[in-house]
């Protein structure tokens, strides 16, 4: 009897790119001057899918990438969006879609009009993906932390978030982000079995891997970029 071999262990580690993805939320005051700083010291702006297709080795990132998240889907980010394309720069808006678990308070199929923010509509969300600078992902229905749902929850608001953006949009969504930035295995399983690509949480850091792609970072502060 012939022993077999044993199998080699790959040494091989996955490449790391330190390329920071910034998270927003309301548009800040002083936001145009954070694109001109980025400007100024030669920053290129990226969308998730792209920074995901870099992670995966598919394209050659261009110099100083930077990538501009913004979450929840407020009206407020249309001032954001204004000042990109004066910039002509890129980013990754996060919607969220809307639902019955949050009493149809948030999101952009929002009823319950005396609760909660202000939310864009579908007319504004298609003009920022037409707009060829901005990227929409999936922000949940109804921003729940998804670890304490349970799974058919968990299934409904990373699934049915996907599809609802599908079909209003007519385009593929590729990019998600956990709300509060909370997942465990289990959910982060759904999110790429539900077809999404790459995943951002809330780590403050600027490592990117393969390893990372269902959790990337993302950094708060453009002013401290080098």
């Amino acid at each position: 009897v012939v022993a077999a071999k044993p199998q080699a262990v790959s040494s091989v580690k996955p490449k790391v790119f330190n390329i920071p993805a910034l998270i927003y939320h309301k548009t800040p005051d002083n936001f145009e001057e954070q694109l001109i700083v980025l400007r100024d010291r030669g920053y290129t702006t990226i969308n998730m899918s792209e920074l995901n297709s870099i992670i995966r080795g598919n394209i050659t990132a261009p110099s100083k990438p930077v990538a501009i998240t913004f979450d929840d889907g407020f009206s407020d980010q249309l001032r954001a969006f204004e000042l990109l394309k004066k910039y002509n720069m890129k980013a990754t808006f996060y919607i969220i879609t809307g639902g019955e678990l949050s009493n149809w308070c948030i999101g952009a199929d929002r009823k319950n009009l005396p609760c909660g923010d202000q939310y864009m509509n579908w007319g504004e969300i298609k003009s920022l993906q037409n707009s060829g600078l901005i990227e929409i992902g999936s922000h949940t229905l109804d921003h729940l932390s998804l670890p304490n749902q349970s799974l058919a929850v968990q299934r409904d608001q990373i699934i049915r978030s996907k599809k609802i953006l599908e079909e209003k949009l007519g385009t593929t969504i590729t990019s998600f982000a956990y709300p509060y930035g909370r997942l465990n295995d289990t959910v982060a399983n759904i999110v790429k079995e539900a077809g999404y690509t790459n995943a951002v949480g809330t780590v403050e850091n600027s490592v990117m891997s393969l390893d990372l792609i269902y959790n990337l970072p993302r950094l708060r502060s453009t002013l401290k970029l080098p």
